[in-house]
């Protein structure tokens, strides 16, 4: 059985930290979080820890790092079409903040439902 993702535990936060760090971009952050978090169930839901090498699976920091190689690799931080889309070269910084962010706190809530 896959881990399914309480938003209601992360997005609350994540407005809280948007807030405190990044006034200017706190509604596209909370919309880039929300996109986060469903590409991050799609990662939970493949389940790779028991598919893949286990040894990138072994750490936290290692979850976290295939986490947000998946989310990076599925999220397009230049699409116009988005809610989330700021036309600034500083929103990509701060969009890599928020998805870092979102990836240490779900790592942090799982890991112990990740069986390595």
């Amino acid at each position: 059985m896959s881990i399914k993702i309480d938003q209601s535990k992360i997005l609350p936060q994540l407005k809280i930290w948007a807030e405190g760090r990044r006034r200017t971009y706190e509604d596209n952050s909370v919309d880039l979080g929300r996109e986060t978090l469903d590409v991050a169930q799609e990662w939970f839901d493949l389940e790779p820890w028991k598919t893949g090498k286990v040894e990138h699976f072994d750490t936290k920091r290692e979850c976290r790092i295939e986490l947000k190689r998946f989310i990076m690799s599925r999220i397009d931080l230049k699409d116009m079409s988005k809610s989330y889309f700021v036309p600034s070269f500083v929103w990509t910084w701060v969009a890599q903040q928020v998805i870092t962010w979102v990836v240490k706190m779900l790592i942090d809530y799982y890991w112990e439902d990740i069986p390595t």
